[in-house]
């Protein structure tokens, strides 16, 4: 478990985009409400009440464990649920959007990272960002443990008949820490439906605060294709 907790905390931005702890709101529309980074208690309450939930609204939601967010996103995808993005939905989360039936930018915004995938294929550029504290997780198991969380995100694209090129379209720079040109890409409404994301509509727009500050504030924090 320690292994897999710290192989999360260098492959998604560094945990950059966990936000506070989850927030779970049932609302008076049958709506379920997801605030913040989802936790494995906060999944378990989710799926207690998903079948009387008729949409999820991800609300300023980060990223977090996959083991926690991809299940999450195959109950959504086999209920049909849809989903609506307020603020922002950055890293993991992206899976929860995806995986609606009807997906609707309600003045928000997706923030795309790497897929675990790229960093599995991309080892021999990449591994040394991934600086070990504990001694006893050579760098090989960390990229078994990678090859695992990579074949999980992959199961589901290939679920909703997606490719993960989408997590690919940030620009090939040197990821050596601190190198690294932006935090995460924000893909607008016509670059989601190049890449073959389907019934989406809304309004897309860059509101959130994190780290503490107002993301519009802060360009040099993200790009947007």
């Amino acid at each position: 478990m320690k292994l897999v907790k710290l192989v999360i905390v260098f492959f998604f931005g560094l945990n950059l985009f966990s936000l506070e702890a989850g927030m779970i709101n049932f609302l008076p529309d049958a709506s379920l409400e997801i605030s913040g980074a989802i936790e494995k208690k906060d999944y378990q309450l989710i799926e207690k009440h998903l079948n009387a939930t008729k949409k999820i609204i991800l609300n300023d939601v980060g990223s977090g464990e996959v083991d926690v967010y991809l299940p999450l996103a195959n109950k959504i995808f086999q209920k049909k649920l849809p989903v609506e993005v307020k603020n922002a939905c950055i890293a993991t989360c992206v899976y929860l959007f995806l995986a609606g039936s009807k997906k609707t930018l309600k003045d928000g915004f997706i923030g795309v990272t790497e897929s675990t995938s790229y960093y599995v294929n991309n080892w021999n550029l990449v591994h040394e960002q991934f600086e070990n504290p504990d001694k006893k997780a050579s760098k090989e198991k960390l990229l078994a443990e990678l090859k695992r969380i990579a074949k999980i995100e992959t199961d589901f694209m290939s679920k909703i008949k997606m490719k993960d090129d989408l997590f690919y379209a940030l620009p090939k720079v040197n990821y050596t820490r601190g190198e690294k040109a932006f935090s995460f890409l924000v893909l607008k409404p016509e670059t989601l439906k190049k890449f073959g994301v389907t019934n989406l509509e809304g309004q897309m727009k860059v509101t959130s605060v994190l780290f503490g500050e107002d993301v519009a504030k802060n360009p040099g924090l993200y790009q947007i294709q």
